[in-house]
């Protein structure tokens, strides 16, 4: 007589009934991931901006020049890398508009007309964390 070798209906059950207990958990944490990733990225390129503006502050102090971040041209030029999902940053606009995961990003440039700091650059808009 054969021996026969196999699973039975209750242990195929089981597994499934165990996979479905683990796509139910891991599923949701996984299903933001995009939208979580943007706004990390955002806040990058918020980071870096900021970094520029005191940077070119403090280059012009030690030069004795005056050329300020006012608009989103002399941001993107005092930047090394400008995102390619940013505005082209080729206006006279105060204001950056990012995009990432699908989502609008907004920061805004506040510079004084002789400045005694660095260009303030704040995030605005109701897609920031």
């Amino acid at each position: 007589m054969k021996t026969q070798a196999g699973f039975t209906l209750i242990e195929l059950v089981m597994v499934i009934v165990i996979l479905g207990i683990l796509a139910a958990t891991a599923i949701p944490k996984y299903v933001d991931l995009q939208s979580e990733a943007g706004a990390a990225a955002a806040e990058g390129v918020l980071g870096s901006a900021r970094s520029a503006a005191s940077i070119n502050y403090a280059t012009n102090l030690t030069k004795g020049t005056s050329s300020y971040i006012t608009t989103d041209q002399t941001l993107q030029n005092a930047m090394d890398a400008f995102p390619t999902e940013c505005d082209d940053g080729t206006g006279t606009d105060k204001d950056i508009t990012c995009s990432f995961g699908g989502k609008d990003y907004l920061m805004v440039i506040t510079q004084e007309e002789n400045a005694t700091q660095p260009a303030l650059i704040t995030a605005s808009g109701s897609n920031w964390p």
